[in-house]
């Protein structure tokens, strides 16, 4: 299943993997929790300094 959403609190509670993009761009993806480790546990942290790093 593929879903795109900007609610990532749902994420973390329905799904196991994850993908981050961006304007077009794929920052990022793999399981929920290697992910969470990049933003110190939050998905959310994860994101920005994920974008912040590819501005």
């Amino acid at each position: 299943m593929l879903l795109s959403t900007h609610l990532i609190e749902g994420v973390e509670r329905v799904f196991d993997a994850v993908m981050m993009v961006v304007d077009g761009r794929l920052l990022r993806s793999g399981k929920v929790a290697d992910v969470r480790r990049i933003g110190d546990g939050s998905l959310e942290m994860a994101f920005k300094r994920l974008v912040a790093a590819h501005e």
